[in-house]
């Protein structure tokens, strides 16, 4: 009944959408139609764009707002900083009263619940699929996956980033030595975690090996952690389609089962992911092994608790963790997308501003190195500063990383998917059943809210 209710909600909120004739709320959006190879520099437009509040995002995006304005001056701007936090309810409640801006950037997985919602819209279908013609080799593959579905393309891919294997150096030489290297498959990491779990030193163990970030509350973390931890054994948590859950398959199985084997051997152990607590570990100078996002790096230079003014954090590639599969990580992505509450005479201004932003070089670049993220753009990720300047160690590990990153699989039922997965964490922690049982149970209950929302 619970997901029932969850199902009501969802579909009566994007049905809303429709209904209402406040502020832009466009019934027909389905049928607009705009040719990206005609355009009107003179193309007037008024949009309002919601963005994060950070200072270090506002500046890239006004220089960037001042940049379009040389080729269109005639098209208005307006930023509307709003917090992470809540980001998407709020979202939700502007789309519910006819208030939702003109454009969003938002996590992908949210552009693609939306955009099947119909309440942002299919690029593809705006432009008659010129925009994949036209843009897509620009693009890392991954990232244009992560704003699309099948044939439908629901924004613009803009920033990216990934996981990374962080390790503490200082700890890792004082337990295995000076010529330490860190591990490169699974037998090593669980070989190298548990030695220093075990490692004592005036009388006690000082240090903990790998720390695994599943046990999340209010954050998404524990789903990056577990959707590269399932890609590293050939396993997905959808099937390619977004039609079917796909966690009962041996491939799903065994990497869960191989996660819980290293906690009950000693050689993990589960810790949650808050905005104060994130890197507690790892700036406290006791954990030798997360798995971290490579957005929070220059945060865990600056915090390292050493005297000697150089971070004892170093990174990584993802070990590998069965023969024959890459060590994958999940793909970090924010996009641009246009709602459909923006109105029909700003739709051409607001699909050449979003464009803009992802395949401007010097836009792109900038908000890239304001953030510390890599661009989406394959032209942007062979720019000098990802090579000759400061981190370059780190840039490098980014970059190869990048590659192997995919994508968490976006549906118009990600939050509530979302919330099984989590429910699927704690049940795994709590070890009161098998993890096959646990799995084959969060399968068929995911693949019951599909069947509802089908039906």
């Amino acid at each position: 009944m619970k997901r029932l209710l969850v199902i009501v909600l969802a579909l009566f909120m994007a049905l809303s959408v429709f209904a209402g004739c406040g502020r832009g709320a466009n019934t027909k959006v389905d049928e607009l139609r705009y040719d990206p190879e005609t355009v009107d520099t003179q193309m007037e437009g008024e949009l309002e764009i919601w963005w994060g509040p950070m200072d270090y995002m506002k500046e890239p995006l006004e220089r960037a707002i001042a940049s379009f304005n040389e080729k269109f001056p005639n098209v208005t701007v307006k930023p509307m900083y709003q917090l992470h936090s809540d980001y998407y309810e709020q979202l939700n409640l502007a789309y519910m009263n006819n208030t939702a801006p003109d454009i969003i950037r938002m996590d992908h997985v949210l552009l693609q619940s939306l955009g099947e919602s119909k309440r942002v819209v299919n690029l593809n279908t705006l432009t008659e699929g010129k925009v994949t013609e036209m843009e897509k080799d620009k693009f890392l593959p991954a990232a244009w996956d992560g704003v699309s579905i099948t044939e439908s393309l629901y924004g613009f891919p803009f920033d990216t980033n990934t996981t990374l294997l962080m390790y503490n150096e200082v700890i890792c030489k004082e337990v295995f030595g000076e010529n330490y290297t860190p591990p490169t498959t699974y037998e090593e990491l669980v070989s190298q975690s548990k030695q220093v779990y075990e490692y004592e030193a005036n009388g006690i163990h000082p240090y903990k090996g790998l720390v695994m970030a599943i046990a999340a509350s209010g954050s998404e973390h524990d789903i990056y952690v577990l959707n590269g931890w399932l890609s590293r054994y050939g396993a997905t948590i959808l099937n390619d389609d977004r039609s079917a859950a796909t966690l009962d398959t041996p491939e799903a199985i065994e990497a869960m089962q191989k996660l819980v084997d290293m906690v009950q051997s000693g050689a993990c152990e589960y810790v949650g992911y808050a905005p104060t607590l994130e890197n507690e570990f790892l700036y406290n100078g006791t954990t030798a092994f997360i798995e971290m996002g490579s957005w929070v790096y220059d945060t865990i230079q600056l915090l390292d608790n050493n005297k000697d003014g150089e971070s004892d954090i170093k990174i990584a590639p993802m070990p590998v963790l069965k023969e024959g599969i890459p060590g994958y990580a999940t793909l970090g992505l924010f996009g641009l997308g246009i709602t459909n509450q923006c109105e029909a005479k700003n739709i051409p201004a607001a699909y050449e501003f979003i464009k803009f932003l992802a395949t401007d070089y010097d836009a792109q670049l900038d908000y890239a190195k304001s953030t510390n993220t890599m661009p989406t753009l394959i032209e942007g990720q062979n720019d000098p500063y990802y090579s000759e300047g400061e981190n370059t160690e780190f840039w490098q590990a980014f970059k190869t990383q990048l590659q192997l990153s995919l994508p968490r699989p976006g549906t118009m039922l990600w939050p509530e998917i979302t919330e099984q997965l989590k429910s699927m964490e704690r049940m795994l922690m709590a070890g009161r059943y098998s993890v096959e049982e646990i799995l084959q149970n969060t399968t068929k209950t995911i693949n019951e809210l599909i069947e509802e929302m089908k039906g």
